[in-house]
């Protein structure tokens, strides 16, 4: 078993690895982009150089000057660029933080309330304990006993009854003169007949002795709803002996308390639902902000388009291969070594161009990775799986599922949905307590409030199915 503060932090540690893996990826995309930017330049340099080799007063119907005036403005833009990079990048630091520290306070608050559990749990048994000694209070304990022994085996005679009802029925219902009179209401106060339709079904009835098989046929199909409502009476005693019970527990407990455990646990969860609403908005203003950073980081930015966009309008002027051929009707070796040079610069633009679109795809999967598991984090937090009681099988662990999560060979929803299958609500000595007072998890609610402000969940309340939530991956 473990439990949901240890489950809790096996999602935010996986969170921030991923987060330091987009980090790694989008530095590789800015070198790339940054050698991109400078390769650039250097092929706009090589056509300079080749301008003033092929002419003689280097200025080559002004091909030179267009040169500088283009070097100087896609600077410009990479500058520009640059500072909105920086900015964003602040951006994300700031809203970081400010998670950082939601999760910190949010982690505070369900400390505070586990120890209130905990002391929960321990005025509970002090209370269990005086109570045991106490002969009214073993009296009513005792007659919940024998209520609840009394319901169980009424239960089972109706299960019996039903049986009964399918098995023995048959004949009955197997007769097609019995059937007919039966469902005529022959017998009964509410039957109808012409006289001479009367004589004929009582010529039938004495055929076939329906009297006494009516008979046996009333009470063979009475007596299951019979048994149903004797258990259903038994059910509503044995909840009054329960709650009279639970009440003189609940007194005792807040005797022993001396405070008003149930108003300040509700207190401290109503902070942490109004914690946990802001960490959404928070994660919110993170999903966009990766975006625009990631949006930046694939060269998908105005800024950048627009810079290879003007270089590309200037180169497309000479076509590599035209250069080429120009050069080798040229004596001189300076023009053909420039055009080797610019050659090479397209060879190396084209590699990077390769190991940036491998890096885009990496970077979108870690990004939507990422979102899954903070809307995980954030789904966790509103069910209340990380408090007290909450606790997840190992027939798979976290670990693992998290681990395929992040391979891609799950989506968000199918660890969503086995982790759902994987959690249980303890027993604790407070529960009779918890119940009476309507505490977690007994109160029905979804996490977002205390139970007063018609927030928070017991298990598979909320989930990745509700109506608000969407991801990419399918869910």
């Amino acid at each position: 078993m473990a439990s949901g503060v240890e489950t809790r932090e096996e999602i935010e540690d996986a969170i921030r690895s991923l987060q330091a893996r987009e980090r790694e990826i989008r530095a590789e995309l800015e070198e790339i982009n940054g050698r991109r930017a400078r390769l650039l330049e250097r092929r706009i340099d090589g056509f300079r150089e080749l301008a003033r080799v092929r002419t003689k007063d280097a200025l080559s119907d002004g091909v030179i000057d267009e040169a500088d005036q283009l070097s100087s403005e896609v600077t410009s833009l990479l500058v520009a660029r640059e500072k909105t990079v920086a900015a964003l990048h602040q951006r994300q630091r700031v809203a970081l933080d400010a998670r950082t520290r939601q999760i910190t306070d949010l982690d505070q608050l369900t400390r505070e309330i586990a120890e209130r559990e905990a002391r929960l749990d321990e005025i509970a048994a002090e209370a269990q304990r005086d109570l045991a000694a106490d002969p009214k209070h073993a009296t009513l304990v005792a007659a919940a006993g024998e209520l609840a022994d009394k319901r169980e085996r009424a239960a089972v005679k109706v299960e019996q009854a039903g049986r009964d009802r399918a098995e023995k029925g048959k004949h009955y219902e197997a007769d097609p003169l019995f059937l007919y009179l039966w469902q005529r209401g022959y017998g009964s106060p509410d039957y109808a007949a012409s006289k001479v339709v009367r004589w004929l079904d009582g010529k039938v009835a004495a055929l076939i002795g329906y009297a006494d098989a009516r008979a046996n046929y009333s009470v063979l199909i009475q007596i299951p709803d019979r048994l149903a409502a004797h258990v259903a009476d038994l059910e509503s005693q044995l909840g009054a002996a329960n709650r009279a019970v639970e009440t003189r527990l609940s007194t005792r407990i807040s005797e022993i308390a001396g405070e008003d455990i149930v108003g300040r646990l509700d207190e401290l969860r109503s902070q942490k639902g109004a914690a946990a609403g802001e960490l959404t908005q928070i994660a919110a203003e993170l999903t966009d902000i990766g975006a625009q950073i990631n949006r930046y980081a694939e060269g998908l930015d105005e800024g950048l388009r627009n810079a290879i966009a003007r270089t590309a309008e200037f180169l497309a002027e000479e076509s590599l291969e035209r250069l080429t051929r120009l050069a080798r009707e040229t004596p001189a070796p300076t023009d053909d070594q420039l055009v080797a040079r610019i050659a090479g610069i397209d060879r190396d633009l084209a590699g990077l161009d390769a190991s940036g679109e491998k890096l885009k795809q990496r970077l979108d999967e870690t990004f939507e990775r990422r979102q899954e598991l903070v809307r995980i984090a954030t789904e966790f937090r509103r069910n209340r799986y990380d408090e007290p009681g909450s606790i997840f099988s190992e027939e798979t662990s976290g670990g693992d599922l998290l681990e395929e999560l992040l391979k891609g060979i799950i989506t968000g929803a199918d660890y969503w949905a086995r982790t759902q299958r994987r959690q249980s609500w303890g027993g604790r000595p407070a529960d009779p307590f918890r119940r009476s007072s309507g505490l977690p998890p007994f109160d029905g609610s979804i996490f977002g409030g205390s139970r007063r402000s018609g927030g928070g969940g017991g298990r598979g309340s909320g989930g990745f199915g509700g109506r608000d939530f969407k991801t990419g991956g399918g869910f």
